[in-house]
């Protein structure tokens, strides 16, 4: 029988990794909060943010893949991401 390591939950507390995703977690918040007025998320803004560089750099559009790249997501999370641009404001 194999006996699985202790260990000490402080230790995992104190994990850089931990605490990184925790720093996200606040920060993306903060730019929620601030983006709700807007009607948008952090991530709606961040999309925004990456076609419009785009046509600044004279690019009529980004593919999907492309797009889905430079965020870090799936191509299919992102086009869902996008459809709920398109709906108007309540």
């Amino acid at each position: 029988m194999t006996r699985e390591p202790e260990f000490d939950v402080r230790e995992m507390l104190g994990c850089t990794c931990m605490r990184v995703r925790r720093a996200n977690r606040t920060i993306t918040q903060i730019y929620d909060q601030q983006l709700a007025a807007e009607g948008l998320t952090s991530s709606q803004f961040g999309m925004l943010a990456r076609l419009h560089g785009a046509s600044l750099q004279g690019k009529p559009a980004l593919p999907i893949g492309t797009l889905a790249d430079l965020h870090g997501i799936d191509p299919t999370t992102l086009t869902r991401n996008l459809k709920l641009l398109l709906v108007p404001c309540r």
